[in-house]
């Protein structure tokens, strides 16, 4: 590694992570945290009671613990559904050890504490989105983001109307705090290519592998 390299990689989370943090305490229902994480475009909440960080609720959660389950959302509440011990990170800490835990625990975000206080978030995007030269992180998260895909192909499913389409459909996921069929889920997620190397907020897993749309495209 150039010194150059090593200076462009001593990055510490504090200089990439979101310093707003949506959150939500133990006693409200999966209902009201659900409209939350609708309304703010976010895939979780962290669950804090006093000021407290105590764990986190993603959408994933919902998936697996009320929609499949058949759980009515508001007669649940987030002390039931929320994953604990919280895994975290300072924000003192390097990006790429950062970057390390969420790959090693199979997990895409990483709330921000210092002390008691959560200060903060980072997920895969964020890092994602530092620079494109960032090369040896980026290869963390390829390998995470494909472990996520392969994953997401046994997510419990649900059968209603989809949220973006109006059409009824027997295999609904979760998805970004919308309930999609697997039309409107096309999309796995943003990231890095393994194709082409290239940053895409289209991602797809096909042919086993994740590609963006361009790569798909050529393979036709």
């Amino acid at each position: 590694m150039t010194e150059e390299d090593s200076i462009e990689t001593r990055l510490a989370v504090r200089d990439i992570m979101t310093r707003t943090v949506i959150t939500a305490t133990p006693d409200m229902t999966a209902a009201q945290a659900g409209k939350r994480m609708v309304e703010h475009k976010i895939g979780s909440v962290i669950i804090v009671k006093e000021g407290k960080p105590l764990g986190i609720v993603t959408e994933s959660d919902m998936v697996a613990k009320v929609i499949f389950k058949n759980v009515k959302p508001s007669a649940i509440r987030l002390e039931q559904l929320m994953s604990r011990p919280l895994i975290t990170t300072r924000s003192s800490d390097d990006v790429n050890d950062a970057v390390l835990k969420m790959a090693q625990k199979k997990i895409r975000r990483l709330p921000v504490i210092d002390g008691d206080e959560l200060v903060g978030i980072i997920t895969d995007t964020d890092i994602i989105q530092i620079s494109s030269e960032l090369n040896h992180i980026l290869e963390n998260l390829v390998h995470m983001n494909r472990e996520i895909a392969l994953d997401r192909r046994e997510v419990p499913t649900s059968q209603g109307e989809c949220e973006i389409c109006d059409e009824y459909s027997q295999e609904l996921q979760l998805e970004e705090g919308h309930l999609k069929c697997p039309t409107c889920r096309g999309n796995v997620s943003s990231g890095v290519c393994e194709v082409c190397g290239q940053f895409s907020d289209m991602l797809e897993y096909a042919n086993g592998s994740i590609i963006c749309e361009s790569c798909k495209e050529s393979d036709r």
